[in-house]
């Protein structure tokens, strides 16, 4: 068995700049497996710039990449006729400019990520091939609303992609726009209010409102939170396995998958003594309906 590691860094600043570079690689050939050899290859590299153009306004970028190949056997299945590899490429970009103004801060956030997601069962057999890419863009404002009260207010909007052999080919896009309150009413206590409004092209509008509270006069804290939330089905639980004539193995999806809701609420309390010790309790409860999950499918 062998092990290699290596891991490379490099700085450069200015005044008002700053470079950043590194590269990090780990590898190892195994023990042999059941019909094939234990092994991974990982590598990532990156780099990031920032820099003030102007008295208040700076930008920053960064990009990275990773490639990795490594054995997958039974990662997936329990056959003994699986001695599975898989390779897994991507990169990604973000690129961010903050504006410092005479009451508040905007800042505007894009990303960019793609990946490669290559997997064989075995050696000979045509491996599942996806290709995924997501763009994500946001712009808030963060502003005071007096000594002990501020807010954010923020849009989002987001396209995701895949094609795949086995999943098809589709896109989606997201949107958003939120607000967010933090109020201290009374010394100690400390209030957040937030709401916020999402649209997607598979299950339209939902309004999400969140409520959290925290009290911590001395050694005691007293927390509470309540709201509602919401979680939509990703490409593999809508089309996995979707797209073959015949599955006589694994996971089928659902293309007519509704997004899962709930409402949540969670309140606690936790005691630091001055000797060190703690004591902290939590009850919890949630309301949902339309909950995703993988179920046993008859095969004819």
């Amino acid at each position: 068995m062998h092990l290699f590691n290596g891991e490379l860094y490099g700085r450069i600043a200015t005044s008002k700049s700053v470079f950043t570079a590194g590269f990090q690689s780990n590898n190892a050939n195994g023990p042999q497996l059941r019909g094939t050899d234990g092994f991974f290859h990982l590598h990532n590299t990156n780099v990031a710039f920032a820099t003030q153009i102007r008295k208040n306004w700076i930008i920053r970028f960064r990009a990275a990449a990773d490639w990795r190949s490594f054995n997958a056997q039974n990662f997936f299945t329990a056959f003994s006729s699986d001695t599975a590899r898989e390779k897994v490429n991507s990169w990604w970009n973000h690129f961010r400019m903050e504006i410092k103004t005479r009451k508040g801060i905007l800042q505007l956030d894009a990303g960019y990520k793609q990946l490669r997601d290559q997997y064989w069962f075995r050696p000979a057999s045509i491996p599942n091939d996806n290709r995924t890419n997501l763009f994500t863009t946001q712009v808030y404002y963060h502003s005071g609303l007096g000594k002990k009260s501020d807010y954010t207010s923020g849009i989002q909007l987001m396209r995701k992609a895949i094609r795949s052999n086995d999943r098809g080919n589709h896109r989606l896009w997201h949107g958003a726009v939120y607000t967010i309150f933090h109020q201290e009413p009374l010394k100690n206590l400390h209030l957040h209010e937030s709401i916020r409004l999402d649209w997607d092209e598979n299950y339209g509008a939902i309004l999400v409102p969140q409520i959290n509270l925290a009290w911590s006069p001395s050694k005691l804290s007293v927390r509470f939170s309540a709201g509602r939330s919401f979680r939509d089905a990703d490409f593999t639980e809508r089309y996995n396995n979707y797209n073959k004539a015949l599955v006589t193995s694994g996971s089928i999806g659902n293309p007519a998958l509704q997004a899962e809701q709930s409402w949540n609420m969670e309140a606690g309390m936790d005691y630091r003594s001055k000797d060190g010790w703690q004591l902290r309790t939590t009850i919890f409860r949630r309301w949902h309906r339309d909950l995703i999950d993988w179920t046993p499918t008859s095969l004819c």
